[in-house]
């Protein structure tokens, strides 16, 4: 499983009191081969709450980083919406 966590650290110290986790994700292995994997992911609010969740099908993950997968569960999650004006 990959662990996805956005946090907030004000002015970038550790140790602020204001710090706070804004988001978190993950990201399991369901199934595949060696060549090409399969992926549930599931991302949740600062609350805790499920945002999104979906799944990744024919992931070459020989070719590949986590973060091209990471990538492919955003897009999936939301598409386009922040593209660029």
């Amino acid at each position: 499983m990959i662990r996805i966590t956005i946090e907030l650290i004000p002015f970038g110290q550790e140790d602020h009191p204001r710090r706070q986790v804004l988001g978190t994700g993950k990201i399991a292995n369901v199934g595949g081969t060696d060549v090409l994997g399969e992926y549930i992911f599931e991302f949740h609010d600062k609350g805790g709450r499920t945002w999104k969740s979906g799944q990744i099908h024919n992931f070459p993950r020989q070719r590949f980083l986590a973060w091209d997968l990471l990538y492919r569960a955003l897009h999936s999650a939301v598409g386009k919406r922040n593209k660029e004006e």
